[in-house]
Order: structure tokens, then sequence, then C-alpha cells
């Protein structure tokens, strides 16, 4: 179960989480007492205080939090819903200590006005202990995390009581997630654009940290305590063969590692079939699971039959043109190997593409001794040198995969002599055939010759 790790104090920060989701997520009840204060009403109150009329700049987030909130007319009861927010924020957190985060709620409500049974329950150094390892970029994020929970509780408190409680129990773990990603992903371009200044884009993220940690403390039988999305997706790319073909295929045509539900659902499911092998008490950071991160295994692509299944139930679905490159800027990012990378890889976006090695053109330039020419037309690159001096004399020089790419069953990495180089008209004309009826690079040269004898 995703609930387990090896660290002592975890069944304490489990019991506080379990009774803040009743209390204060599912319920509107206060942590620290019994007053209702987990409230639409107030989450609108916090974002007109401090969203709308922000404060950046010199002081803490939390000086800065409690200066904007004496605005209001009674701020009492927003003084303590952002201390228990504040409380929430640093649960997860390994980089500081207990003292540090009572500090910390401290500067906006002090914890003696708590009783002595809350702060036992909830401010103990047993509970504000560590549980997981975000580093020191959680701390920095303060704000971006205050902007999205205050907007999404705003949200989720909108809805009434028993629609709240269908969303109870860990088998409703991934349709919440998808109902709560799909609002914030509808309300975000509109709060990029809406922007009060000072604020700047930077504070509204697609896929904060707290998104994570969020998921995680309502559902640790389902969500890691996993707060970075680079890991997540390391996982998913080193570890997917441990699970079945049909659930990979599902989470491929579900939007792979562009969905953040998807990355979540795998990594459970990966979980499985690890627990199947070395038992329930597993932990992506130790071994044996952790000596398996590292290989950065490209995740495969749907076979040929998979694609021709999701093109009968989706015929609307259309095919990029040849020469899509928008992975390009990954594959530079990740750097080029000289041996070059896998092609072909299909991906279910709102359509079918197939991933293209983007050294493969430059490494098929380097293995060529003396002129550069075309091999049907025999155009020669230098033919164009001092044109323009900036654009190289190879630019006129495309790939041309002798097998087509379509014909791939899954990635695989292209050898230099499965692809010739051809200037960008012979490129263009020999794909006006159809590819059952494609000539080859040498039929295709010598029809040339003979048009032009």
């Amino acid at each position: 179960m995703a609930r387990w790790n090896e660290l002592p104090l975890h069944d304490d920060i489990y019991a506080a989480a379990d009774i803040w989701k009743e209390r204060c997520f599912l319920n509107d009840t206060a942590l620290f007492n019994d007053k209702s204060i987990w409230t639409q009403e107030n989450f609108e109150k916090l974002k007109a205080f401090t969203i709308d009329d922000p404060i950046l700049g010199g002081g803490s987030f939390e000086e800065k939090l409690k200066e904007q909130l004496s605005k209001a007319t009674d701020p009492g009861d927003l003084f303590q819903l952002s201390a228990e927010l504040i409380w929430f924020t640093h649960l997860i957190s390994t980089t500081i200590g207990p003292e540090t985060k009572k500090g910390y709620i401290g500067l906006v409500i002090p914890p003696s006005v708590f009783s002595p049974e809350s702060r036992e329950q909830f401010l103990s150094e047993q509970v504000l202990s560590k549980i997981a390892n975000p580093e020191r970029e959680y701390i920095r994020n303060k704000f971006t995390f205050w902007i999205y929970l205050v907007i999404m509780l705003s949200h989720w408190k909108s809805l009434p009581q028993n629609e709240r409680n269908t969303f109870r129990g860990d088998d409703k773990s991934w349709r919440f997630a998808e109902w709560w990603d799909g609002i914030w992903d509808s309300n975000f371009d509109d709060l990029r654009k809406e922007l009060c200044p000072p604020i700047t884009k930077r504070y509204i993220q697609k896929n904060p940290q707290i998104r994570h940690c969020l998921m995680f403390f309502l559902f640790p039988e389902r969500f890691e305590r996993i707060v970075a999305s680079s890991h997540k997706k390391r996982i998913c790319r080193d570890l997917h063969r441990w699970v079945h073909s049909s659930d990979l295929h599902k989470f491929l045509g579900g939007g792979g590692l562009n969905s953040r539900v998807g990355v979540d659902k795998l990594i459970f499911q990966i979980r499985q079939a690890l627990a199947h092998d070395h038992g329930p008490n597993i932990d992506f950071y130790l071994d044996p699971v952790q000596p398996l991160w590292g290989q950065d295994a490209p995740l495969p692509a749907p076979s040929n039959r998979h694609i021709k299944a999701f093109l009968k139930n989706f015929p609307e679905t259309s095919t990029p043109a040849e020469n899509d490159n928008r992975s390009v800027t990954n594959a530079l990012e990740a750097g080029v190997a000289a041996s070059g990378l896998p092609e072909g890889e299909a991906k279910v976006v709102m359509q079918i593409i197939r991933e293209r090695d983007q050294t493969l053109r430059r490494r098929k330039l380097n293995e060529v001794i003396g002129e550069i020419r075309c091999e049907c037309c025999d155009t020669r690159g230098e033919a164009y040198q001092g044109l323009q001096k900036e654009i190289p004399k190879e630019r006129i020089f495309e790939i041309h995969h002798l097998i087509p790419i379509s014909q791939y069953d899954g990635a695989k990495i292209t050898d230099l002599d499965e692809v010739a180089l051809l200037c960008a008209n012979c490129h263009r004309a020999i794909h006006t055939f159809p590819n059952d009826q494609m000539p080859s690079v040498d039929e295709f040269r010598q029809q040339l010759q003979k048009k032009s004898g």
C-alpha cells in the first residue's frame, strides 16, 4: 500500500491528516476547535484579501498574510483558517523542523489560543516531524501553494455536503483527482490573464507540488508521498515494464505523461506489481525499488493493432504533417546520444503522432565524405552556398526513411543505412506516391534520369 514508508512517526502524521480530512476538508469544522470556518464564504474572503489584493516583496509570507487579513472587519476566523492552511501545507515537509513549523503558524495566530488537547494532537513534535522530502524549493513556493489551495477549496466548498460525500473512500480517488484537476485546468488560463499586479504568471502553476501533497493526504492508499512531477514521470518511464501491457496502453491512450491522473494511476499499478514480488512494504526511494531508477527508458508505443483500434473508435483523428517536430525541445534537453534516439513511438494525444529522432539528420550528414549530394537528382549543396551566409549549404537536404515510419511496430532505433539524403524537392516528390506504391530511391532516381534523358 502507498501509505507505508520507513519513517518511524508516520502513523502520528497519518492520524492527524485523517482528522483534518474528515473535519476540515469533507466537512467545515476547524482543526483546532469546533468552529465552522472551512466554508466557501471564508475561502472567498481569503481570496479577496490575499490574492486579489496581494502584498509581495520584503517580509515573510506569514507576516504579509497577517497584514492583509487585518483589513477584514472581523478577521478572527480568517486568521485561524489561514493558520490551519499553513499547518496543512507544512505537514509533509522534512526540510524544516517542528519548531520552525510552529513558528510559521505562530506568526499568523499564537498557538496559545488553541486548547492543550489540540496542541498535543496537531502541534506535537511527532505530527510536525517528517514524512517526505520535497527539498528547499517547496518552502519557496508558499504563495503559489496558497493561491492553489484557496481557489480550489473555494470550488470544493461550493459543492453541497451530499456531493462532497460521494468522493469518500479510496475507490473514489481517481474520480476525485480527475474532477479536481479539471476544475484547476478550466480556470488556469483565466487566472493567468486576470492576475492582479504584482502577481506574475510564475505564481500560477499547472501542476504545483501542493497538488501531489493534497492527493497523498486525502488518499494515502493510492497516491505516493512524492511531490515532484519529474520524479513521478521518471518512475513511469523507468518502471513501466512492470505493469500489464493492457494497462500501459490505457495509460498511453489516456494522454501518457501529459495526464496527471494517468501518471498517478500507472505508479499505483507499478506499486501493485512490485508488491507482488517484494511484499507490500516497499518505497520508491528505498531498496529494492530505488536502484531501478535512472534507466530513463523510453515509454513504448502502442502497437499498430492498438493504433488501428484507437482510430476505429475515433475516426475523426487526423494525421499530422510529416515534419511534425514538437519533440525537438525535449530531445535537445535530454541530450543527444551518439547512437541515436528511438523513433516511431506513437503517442495518443488528440491525434496519433510518431516520435522522430531529431539527431538522425545531423548524424547522416556527418557521415558524408566530400560533397553532399541528393541521392535522387544529384543536386549539390555547394550550388546554394553563399546565397545567404547564415544558412548552411546542407540546409536543403532532408532525411528520407527507406522504410516508412508508419510501418514501424512500436519504437526502434533507425540505422543510418535505413535513411537517404534527398533535396527538399525530391523528398516532397517521392512522398506524393501512396505508401504501398512508393518507389525506392534507386527506382525514383532511374525515373528522373529517364525523364531528363
